[in-house]
């Protein structure tokens, strides 16, 4: 739409960011969710900062791998792929389509 004088400009719709989202890199430490005696996490495993805290999931679900993805845990790693949001709540799912030492 186009704003007139002395109003703003109307609100656009860019959608979820779902699948029209393009992939790009992240890099971090690649940890495991899995806790014992503690409920399971949406995803087994999330990219944390140089402090340690997690600022994403990731969705290895459609990421074809040569080697054991257990090799890659505790290491910094550089994982390529379409960010979103999970809907319910703050938290980043990327759904990684290559996933590499760094």
């Amino acid at each position: 739409g186009v704003a007139t004088p002395g109003h703003a400009a109307p609100m656009v719709n860019l959608g979820d960011g779902g699948s029209a989202t393009l992939p790009r890199q992240f890099a971090g430490r690649f940890v495991s969710t899995r806790r014992p005696f503690t409920p399971r996490r949406p995803f087994d495993y999330a990219l944390n900062d140089e402090a340690g805290r997690r600022y994403a999931y990731l969705d290895v679900s459609q990421l074809l791998l040569t080697e054991q993805i257990e090799n890659y845990i505790e290491h910094n790693v550089v994982v390529f792929g379409a960010a979103r949001n999970t809907g319910e709540t703050r938290d980043i799912v990327i759904k990684v389509e290559t996933l590499q030492l760094k």
